[in-house]
């Protein structure tokens, strides 16, 4: 992107060489082209020359057509005029990189009688504009000179000039100038040219380093190019404090940072929308909150209409009176259902729907800004339900506390099932009805997860645990609540030992209700000390009980233990998340995992989480148990169709964001599927745009990841393809929108003085008009406004001692090239006369 010096000659240079010069054509003819003539022509007059001869000796016979044909091409040459150019430099040549911001608001023309935009200006200024000579064609004699463009996501090149090039080079100023007006926008970076400049700077310097190293002689300290880079900004950037503290580096490594303004520093009178916050995702039964930032500036202080439109419709309004050159937050409150339904794709009860809203503002009040007037965002409406089966023999404390947990989370709907002796349903039933447990697989499937206790085993038969098995291995999350009664290890031994990730220290009785047996009963802990959470998994969310990591694991051994917890041992494939110590300081499983084909099941000891209640209510049994189901249950996929579940971290992301998608895969009887070659397409206006290969994440669960990255902005629909699944089987499709994110950009479009002064090291005097003032004499050290492009021409320079003193040889005018012609001729005339001819 740095390059300095262009050595690629132009079309009108045959060769140049560093000790003849270059050989340059003075006609429109290309080199080829007048080569190609002489030695068509040459080989005609040979022929013809050679034909006509008589008998003369053999030696003759060729030297005469041949020393014709040379006069020939040197006279076919002289045709298109060429010329011999030699440079000569003196002194040390400065370099100066011209960096052009092209994002969105140098597209502004603010209030200039000839309506042109910054960034034309900014070009003008570069190649020369209304018969004026630009910078690029002013400097070329004393200076190195190098342009690229800038925005927040990259540094274009533009190109460059070599000390001296000729006017001709095909990285001239008016070619240059012609591909900076074609940049369409983007955000503002001031850091991006900087540190990219710097890191060119640094790769050049060891360069020059290791030549060093292997040469005889190293040039003086004052021999060494003089550099500055020019920012041409308005300085709306977000990044002005990493540029200030890039550009006291570059200072650091010799290299002048100026600043050339663009723009009106006066505010524009203006209206519009900056921000939208709302959340990512919302039930779709739910409501929908959030806040429109509105930005005014400039102008009379006059009510705008906020409102929020779906699809063309409203569906949100409210006129407000802003506040005077500010941003003014405005709350929304908006109904889902209805907007929900519009927006859905499928009737499928598990499908989410992306809601594409926008915020728009409108007033009679002046706006000389309409880029800013709406703000499009998408929320996802949840249609997940998100609910939750508890199933247990007794209404135990930790049970009541669990069903008004989540009862009152709107987010949340929940079944609970108690039956047995002791409870309202003695027997339990298996239909539609209130108080039965599911009796199909197809019922199982609507819980993301299911919380059992300690239900009689009598009671639970092997069809119910089949069901249950399935559930768990197509993806549903199982969390088991052992208890005092040792009914769990009793379901471990009679159907669920597989599914379970543990097993009884002690066999337990061969039927419930006999009659205790302390050396076959699995053992009871009586007051243990404490849990504390196991390396393995101490970094999971699940136990980061603060934000601080070392403050979270001193408060678990400060939570108040269980009464008494169940002695286990951990099944083969089972991995302790917790432990809990016994009184003998022994340490026994607490909370037990596993995976189960695609699902998770985790295993609690003890049933006293609501102890953490304790004088902070649910701040702490709140937070583990929504983390805790958050872990159990399957990931949140926005599509499924059966085979294949797909999705994306998040729905909106901006051009330099990393977009991680996400896709499970099972076969027809819901089991994960592992072994398939899996590859994310990417889709813009049914037009495949991208093909990312997936790699695998999780065997056990059949999930595989991706990321995409560098996407233009627009909307892009991505698809699964995958060996061993049919293409009309694998139909889901997950929504992204890559957005250019100008939010920020155009909340205030005026020229950021201040900043650019910081940047330069000085601060604007008050003395100069805030706009496009007179030239002044004062010294501002850096910073120019445009409107002293000449000044800030003048500061550069001093950057270059050198010169080029350059001369051309009209060789096709010389006498060298005339005695070369007529030599030919006298030579072949004088053997003619030899041989006879004359």
């Amino acid at each position: 992107m740095m390059a300095w010096i262009t050595n690629v000659p132009d079309g009108g240079c045959l060769f140049q060489t560093s000790f003849l010069g270059q050989l340059r054509w003075g006609t429109q003819w290309p080199p080829w082209q007048v080569v190609g003539l002489a030695m068509l022509s040459a080989i005609t007059v040979f022929w013809l020359y050679a034909r006509q001869l008589p008998d003369v000796t053999r030696w003759a016979r060729w030297v005469l057509p041949s020393l014709r044909a040379l006069a020939v091409i040197a006279t076919v040459i002289m045709l298109g005029q060429p010329t011999l150019r030699q440079r000569k430099t003196i002194g040390t040549p400065g370099r100066v990189h011209f960096a052009v911001d092209v994002s969105s608001s140098m597209l502004v023309t603010d209030d200039r009688n000839d309506g042109t935009s910054r960034l034309r200006r900014a070009a003008g200024l570069i190649g020369g504009d209304a018969g004026q000579q630009g910078w690029i064609d002013r400097l070329r004699s004393t200076h190195q000179v190098g342009v690229s463009a800038f925005h927040d996501a990259e540094v274009v090149p533009i190109g460059s000039t070599g000390l001296g090039s000729d006017p001709a080079d095909a990285d001239a100023g008016q070619t240059m100038a012609i591909r900076l007006s074609q940049f369409d926008g983007g955000g503002t970076s001031l850091n991006m040219p900087l540190s990219r400049f710097l890191s060119d700077h640094q790769i050049r310097t060891r360069a020059d380093d290791l030549s060093a190293e292997t040469s005889t002689t190293s040039d003086d300290e004052s021999d060494r190019a003089r550099q500055a880079i020019v920012l041409m900004t308005d300085g709306r950037s977000t990044d002005t404090s990493a540029a200030i503290e890039t550009a006291q580096r570059l200072s650091s490594a010799g290299i002048e940072v100026f600043v050339l303004g663009m723009g009106s520093a006066d505010q524009r009178p203006d209206f519009g929308v900056t921000r939208v916050s709302a959340p990512e995702s919302v039930a779709a039964d739910g409501v929908l909150n959030g806040s429109v930032d509105v930005v005014s500036r400039g102008g009379k202080n006059a009510p705008i209409t906020v409102s929020i439109t779906s699809a063309d419709d409203i569906v949100w309004s409210q006129q407000i009176v802003p506040r005077r050159d500010g941003v003014t937050p405005v709350p929304f409150q908006i109904n889902v259902p209805e907007l929900a339904d519009q927006w859905s794709t499928t009737s499928g009860k598990k499908q989410s729907a992306v809601m594409q809203l926008s915020a728009a503002v409108q007033s009679d009040a002046e706006n000389r800004l309409t880029e800013n007037d709406v703000y499009s965002f998408r929320v996802i409406a949840n249609r997940n339900d998100r609910r939750l089966l508890v199933m247990d023999g007794s209404s135990r404390w930790e049970i009541r506390y669990l069903r008004n947990l989540f009862q009152r989370d709107p987010n949340w709907h929940v079944d609970t099932r108690l039956f047995g002796p002791g409870t309202d349903t003695p027997d339990v039933a298996r239909d539609d009805s209130e108080d039965a447990i599911p009796a199909t697989a197809e019922a199982y499937a609507e819980y993301d997860a299911i919380v059992l206790g300690e239900i009689p085993p009598e009671q639970w038969t092997d069809s119910d645990a089949e069901r249950l098995r399935q559930y768990v291995s197509r993806g549903g999350g199982l969390i088991v609540l052992d208890g005092r009664l040792d009914r769990v290890m009793t379901l471990v031994d009679q159907n669920l030992g597989d599914i379970l990730p543990v097993k009884p220290a002690y066999r337990p009785p061969p039927r419930f209700g006999a009659t205790p047996d302390p050396d076959r009963q699995s053992p009871q802990i009586d007051g243990p000390e404490s849990i504390r959470p196991e390396q393995v998994a101490i970094d999971l969310p699940l136990f980061q009980l603060a934000d601080d990591a070392d403050l979270s694991q001193r408060l678990w051994p400060q939570l108040p233990p269980p009464q008494s917890a169940r002695a286990v041992s951990t099944a083969m494939d089972a991995e302790v998340w917790a432990t809990i110590t016994d009184s003998k300081g022994k340490s026994w499983p607490w909370m037990v995992t596993r995976l189960f084909g695609s699902g998770r099941v985790i295993y609690l000891a003890s049933d006293e989480t609501w102890r953490w209640r304790y004088k902070v209510a649910d701040q702490i049994h709140s937070q583990f148990w929504n983390r805790l189901l958050a872990t159990v249950m399957p990931a949140s996929y926005l599509s499924d169709d059966g085979y294949a579940s797909i999705g994306t971290d998040r729905i909106d992301y901006g051009p330099e964001d990393d977009i991680t998608i996400a896709a499970r895969l099972r076969n027809a009887d819901g089991q994960p599927v592992a072994d398939s070659t899996v590859d994310a397409l990417l889709y813009q206006d049914d037009q495949l745009v991208t093909v990312i290969p997936m790699s695998i994440d999780n065997p056990d669960r059949g999930t595989f990841l991706a990321t995409a990255s560098g996407l233009n902005p627009g909307r892009y629909d991505i698809r699964l393809r995958a060996s061993g699944f049919q293409e009309d089987v694998l139909t889901a499709t997950s929504p992204i929108w890559v957005s250019d994110r100008l939010s920020d950009e155009w909340a205030d479009v005026s020229l950021n003085e201040d900043g650019l002064s910081r940047l330069a090291g000085s601060q604007p005097p008050q003395s100069r008009p805030s706009s496009q003032g007179q030239p002044t004499a004062e010294n501002r050290d850096g910073y120019f406004h445009e409107s002293e492009a000449d000044r800030l021409l003048e500061a550069l320079r001093p950057l270059s001692s050198g010169q080029v003193i350059q001369k051309d040889h009209a060789l096709w005018q010389s006498w060298p090239w005339f005695v070369l012609v007529m030599s030919l001729l006298t030579t072949e005339w004088l053997i003619r006369k030899r041989v006879g001819l004359v």
